[in-house]
């Protein structure tokens, strides 16, 4: 189990503007967390180091392995992947006002000759959440409202039901009526029925639908960025042989979350 639970949060981040390394990131080899939920305990916590006592801002292209390791320490993990050399860190930063803690997975990428050739973060909330530290901008609220992917699709489909539709159209309403300039990520996921490739798809084509439907309710188009996780990102994991039961217990894992902050 990883990620978010299924009620909507409210975290933290400077509202500024982001790169768009998570693609790339999404094809790293960051290491996944799988476990039954009634096994999770704290052999299985995911233990970072705070944000801002790393040099994390340092570490850039044509920085050697020593110097890294000088400022961030020991990574987690050295993995070497055809020939390239990936290094994991897990970092974590404050939200919701400090009484709570995000764990974030920070790879350094090495290149043929050993200095680094790229950085990335797994997840784009956590790139903005590590900018809003560096640039030392004021915080802005970053709503995160995760929908039922069931309430949204027929069970495998990108299409919108029109109970999906009319969900859609009441969340576009409250968006505009609390944001001036929104910044809106779109992320889809899905459950593990299915191949790995059809998930990651299915992921992003509902994603993507979801932003043309939010377009047509009036959010702009440019201000949104749709991306599909697949089922890398379960909330609960099943292990039940029928398939009808399995769907059912599977249904928080289809989701959608919908990242919003306010443009400065």
């Amino acid at each position: 189990m990883r990620g978010v639970g299924i009620k909507s949060v409210v975290m933290l981040v400077g509202g500024i503007a982001f790169s768009l390394q998570t693609a790339i990131a999404a094809s790293l080899p960051f290491p996944d967390l799988d476990v039954e939920l009634a096994k999770l305990d704290s052999d299985h916590l995911r233990l970072g180091r705070g944000s801002a006592a790393l040099g994390l801002e340092r570490v850039g292209q044509g920085v050697s392995g020593q110097e890294v390791e000088e400022w961030l320490g020991s990574p987690v993990s050295r993995d070497l992947q055809d020939g390239v050399m990936h290094w994991q860190y897990n970092v974590h930063f404050p939200i919701a006002g400090g009484t709570s803690e995000l764990v974030c997975q920070y790879m350094v990428v090495f290149g043929a000759d050993e200095v680094v050739s790229s950085t990335h973060w797994r997840r784009r909330l956590c790139e903005m959440l590590y900018q809003s530290r560096v640039a030392d901008i004021p915080s802005e609220e970053v709503e995160v409202v995760t929908l039922s992917g069931d309430v949204l699709f027929g069970f495998g489909e990108a299409k919108l039901t029109r109970d999906g539709q009319e969900k859609l159209r009441r969340v576009a309403d409250q968006l505009k009526a609390k944001y001036d300039d929104p910044v809106i990520t779109l992320v889809g996921h899905t459950d593990r029925i299915g191949s790995d490739e059809f998930n990651l798809e299915l992921s992003q084509r509902r994603a993507e639908t979801i932003r043309q439907q939010l377009t047509r309710y009036g959010l702009p188009s440019d201000s949104m960025v749709a991306e599909g996780r697949g089922e890398t990102e379960p909330v609960v994991s099943c292990r039940i042989g029928d398939l009808e039961d399995l769907k059912e217990c599977l249904q928080a894992n289809r989701r959608v979350e919908i990242e919003v902050f306010e443009r400065q």
